[in-house]
């Protein structure tokens, strides 16, 4: 019981910290862009800064998804008895909500071209 107890201790943490990276990276993804870049940028330049953005956040949800799944291997060997399994799903689970948000941000930033 407390085995579970603190593998369920330990995901719920991991579950805390993608949701700030989702919306760290959402937000990197949406940010604004100063004049003077906005009024030079043609249409096709707003595709080309959204790709960028989109190119960093799916980096950072890849980096994420490495850390979690080399963190759940080394953490929650001593606590479930199928650890390789839970340690892919939640690695997967973690990477694809960053990655989500990265590509909601970045659609939003094409679409609705932020400037000061």
């Amino acid at each position: 019981m407390l085995r579970r107890s603190a593998a369920a201790v330990l995901i719920l943490g991991q579950v805390a910290g993608a949701v700030y990276l989702a919306v760290i990276v959402w937000l990197l993804s949406v940010w604004l862009i100063d004049d003077s870049l906005a009024f030079r940028l043609t249409p096709g330049g707003w595709y080309w800064l959204g790709l960028q953005r989109l190119g960093f956040a799916l980096a950072v949800a890849v980096g994420a998804a490495i850390a979690s799944y080399v963190l759940n291997l080394a953490l929650v060997r001593w606590f479930v008895p199928d650890y390789r399994r839970l340690a892919r799903y939640v690695s997967i689970a973690l990477g694809g909500v960053v990655a989500l948000a990265g590509v909601i941000g970045c659609i939003e930033f094409v679409v609705r071209k932020p400037y000061f």
